[in-house]
């Protein structure tokens, strides 16, 4: 477990490791420094030393993979989340060059890494420690980066000529100056959400039973007129021999007695709205009698009509618009997408049907009777049709608009 301090734990604590690579060649005269390589020398004469830069953080691909999902549908948590990455340093060596001093930091550096390429839990408590020391205040304190699962491993990062240099680009104006990559892998944050404890397991139970996933193939009829007694036939496989429910949409409607496996038929539950609808078996085992029936699998969806019923057309003129009221059934609820359809009846006005098409205006409730303002419509007879999500009644109403 390691909090929002473990990047910065983490640099300190490799800054702590190549200062004490580099001590014992160079008593104490060189320092290291967490800082860009064009910071380093910071206007004060040729100082000598290290800079540690830490240029690029990418995903671990490792550890990326291991956090299974770590929230439930409603987005609450079910674990702690964790992000897993790695830390790419720049180390750049500064000194006299006739003294090759760069050279020795480097072959002290990397003899060092080489031998101990692991961040330890004491190394990083000391880095701490130290901090502390030096301001009681530091943020260090609150660093818990030694308590993580794994420890952080160090890797020399090679890098092409041509690589090097485009990294060396970003630093404007700076002379290149000797250098080494090595990769820092990996570090683990932690999200800061506390998850809610689950209640614990109050009973256990184990049923054994074979699977059989219900497979819808087919639905009759395809198109269904509205009614209080309406009912569909599914046909498929794996539909019957258990207890099943029908999902239409945010509702559910118990199956009726199975024909056979391969069919049953289940009535269109109360508060059905018209249009194209969908159809999904869900059936259930019993898990004894601590658990009852429990949902186990869904089938495929199935796709039907549901056609409205138009119970009457009536044409009106309150306050001299022309309207169009029409009486439904199912209700029509509110999000619905509701258009009235005109058609003339013979004998036409002129010598083409005339037809028309009106969209409703938008509704803050289901209604079972709606409005249409028909201006423009001349005076003859015309077929009524009302088009819910994409279902049409039949045609066998009519209005006189006059």
């Amino acid at each position: 477990m390691s909090n929002s301090l473990a990047i910065a734990t983490a640099t300190a604590t490799l800054t702590a490791v190549l200062q004490a690579a580099i001590d014992p060649e160079f008593a104490g005269s060189a320092k290291v420094r967490p800082v860009r390589p064009d910071n380093f020398k910071n206007g004060a004469g040729n100082p000598k030393g290290i800079s540690v830069f830490l240029y690029q953080v990418t995903p671990n691909a490792a550890w990326r993979n291991m956090e299974l999902p770590a929230r439930r549908p409603d987005g609450s948590l079910i674990q702690q989340t964790q992000a897993a990455i790695d830390l790419h340093f720049l180390l750049t060596f500064f000194g006299d060059e006739m003294q090759y001093e760069p050279q020795r930091m480097l072959g002290s550096v990397v003899s060092a890494i080489h031998a101990r390429p692991v961040l330890t839990r004491e190394r990083i408590a000391s880095t701490i420690t130290a901090a502390i020391g030096d301001d009681p205040s530091s943020f260090f304190a609150k660093s818990d980066f030694g308590n993580q699962l794994d420890l952080v491993r160090l890797t020399p990062h090679p890098l092409s000529l041509e690589e090097l240099s485009r990294l060396w680009s970003v630093f404007f104006q700076t002379p290149y100056a000797l250098s080494v990559l090595y990769e820092a892998s990996v570090v683990l944050l932690d999200g800061k959400e506390s998850v809610k404890p689950a209640p614990p397991v109050q009973s256990r139970n184990i049923v054994a039973a074979p699977i059989a996933i219900p497979q819808i193939e087919g639905i009759t009829p395809q198109i269904v007129e509205f009614s209080l007694a309406a009912s569909i036939s599914i046909e498929g496989q794996n539909l019957a021999g258990r207890p099943a429910v029908v999902r239409f949409g945010d509702l559910e409607s118990a199956a009726g007695d199975p024909l056979s496996d391969q069919t049953i038929q289940v009535a269109l539950p109360a508060g059905i709205q018209a249009g194209v609808k969908t159809a999904q078996v869900v059936t259930s085992y019993d898990l004894g009698p601590a658990s009852g029936l429990r949902k186990a699998f869904e089938s495929n969806i199935g796709v039907f009509i549901l056609q409205p019923i138009i119970q009457s057309a009536t044409f009106t003129k309150p306050g001299g618009v022309p309207t169009v009221t029409v009486q439904v059934m199912p209700d029509i609820g509110p999000r619905q997408d509701v258009a009235l359809l005109l058609n003339e009846k013979p004998p036409f006005v002129s010598t083409a049907p005339a037809s028309f098409r009106f969209p409703s205006a938008a509704r803050g409730a289901s209604v079972s009777s709606i409005d249409f303002i028909v201006a423009g419509v001349p005076a003859s007879t015309y077929f009524v049709r009302l088009q819910i999500d994409g279902a049409e009644n039949n045609l066998d109403k009519a209005v006189v608009i006059s």
